[in-house]
């Protein structure tokens, strides 16, 4: 059997397949909205670069039913199989089952009688509870389920099959609320950027080679776009309209090269610019950036309010676009985050430019094809003013 990886997606689950799109080719197969598949082995990805897949797995056995019966036995001699060639210790167990129409309880049935099975072998056996037909990241992590002798079997319906998957990586979730909450200098006023998304925007904007490029992010609030890259091995360079936002990401890079291995660490060059009429005098390589999403929402305004909040935001992007285009060359890539308003679920207003890509001199890149308009957008439920993601590459 050859080697496969299977992804578990986040909550955006289109976006987490972008990324992988973008990092691994149209290869990529989505399976049943919630996980996606490729064809290589786990140990060739970097997983920490990842922003929008919770879990990494190997995929250990594709079994042709989704018969419940059939599959608790195959799993009992899967595990007796793989544990019967370990050294002597407790084996802690967890199961994860998704794409199934499964309760925490079958799943709970499920590892008892795996367990009961094991211990009749000789072998000692903890087996983690379910409080949901899925383990969550903190589960997987706190149990040391992807150390020696743990084991999380993951089983994902596609179609009348079943993959047989154990993880081996998580999301590491502590560093995330570090790298996020942990920075000195924060700004609600400016947007909240997750370093999770950021990740999901540089690989959205770059491609699987990192080596030797320079990111560009020309308006680059508190940092954090800036503080992902560096972390995932590109150089950078930023500027933003507010010297106060540009002094913010100034001390937060040095507190991240001061807390986090980054080789050769130097403060990168930083500009105040007005992205709308700078001229960038440093190379870079792509840009990757939130623009200006409007001011902040908790409710949306009338329909009047709201159209001129739109139209400045358009007027002001849109000026962006037309200066940076004079400025990269062709097929250069950019990742822009653009607001996106959020009127009723699942119901988003849009930026006018959006319709006239072309005519700014931009095209998509292929895997984009894939997606319908507004498919990348980022937001939660009732958050009024969302991210729509939008890729694209200097014609």
């Amino acid at each position: 059997m050859k080697s496969q990886s299977l992804f578990i997606l986040g909550r955006q689950q289109l976006i987490g397949l972008a990324e992988l799109m973008s990092l691994y080719g149209e290869g990529v197969r989505m399976v049943e909205q919630t996980t996606a598949i490729i064809d290589c082995s786990p140990n060739t990805i970097d997983f920490n670069r990842i922003g929008g897949s919770i879990k990494l797995c190997s995929v250990l056995d594709t079994l042709p039913t989704d018969d419940w019966q059939a599959i608790q036995q195959a799993v009992k001699d899967l595990l007796t199989d793989r544990i019967s060639k370990l050294s002597a210790g407790k084996i802690t167990i967890g199961f994860s089952v998704y794409n199934f129409r499964t309760t925490s309880t079958q799943v709970m049935s499920l590892g008892l009688s795996v367990k009961k099975s094991l211990r009749q072998n000789g072998r000692s056996v903890r087996f983690v509870p379910n409080v949901s037909a899925q383990l969550n990241s903190a589960q997987v992590i706190h149990n040391h389920l992807t150390r020696d002798h743990g084991f999380e079997i993951v089983l994902c319906r596609e179609g009348n099959r079943t993959i047989i998957a154990q993880t081996t990586n998580v999301q590491d979730i502590d560093s995330y609320s570090r790298r996020d909450y942990g920075r000195p200098k924060r700004d609600p006023r400016v947007g909240m950027l997750p370093p999770k998304l950021a990740q999901i925007m540089i690989n959205l904007g770059v491609g699987a080679d990192l080596s030797n490029l320079i990111l560009l992010d020309p308006f680059c609030g508190t940092g954090v776009v800036l503080q992902e890259a560096l972390l995932m091995g590109c150089q950078v360079y930023g500027s933003d309209i507010n010297p106060r936002m540009v002094e913010y990401t100034k001390l937060n890079l040095e507190w991240l090269g001061h807390n986090f291995y980054i080789p050769e660490f130097r403060t990168p060059p930083l500009e105040v610019q007005d992205a709308t009429t700078a001229v960038w005098k440093n190379h870079f390589d792509m840009v990757v950036s939130e623009l200006f999403l409007g001011p902040p929402l908790t409710k949306l305004p009338n329909k009047d309010q709201l159209e001129s909040i739109r139209q400045r935001c358009d007027s002001e992007i849109e000026k962006f676009l037309i200066n940076i285009a004079k400025q990269v060359p062709k097929n250069t890539r950019l990742c822009l985050a653009l607001p996106a308003w959020q009127v009723a679920d699942n119901q988003f207003i849009r930026l006018p430019l959006l319709d006239h890509l072309s005519q700014l001199g931009y095209n998509q890149p292929s895997f984009m094809q894939h997606f319908k308009p507004a498919g990348l957008i980022y937001a939660r439920l009732n958050q009024k003013v969302a991210r729509e993601l939008l890729i694209i590459t200097r014609k």
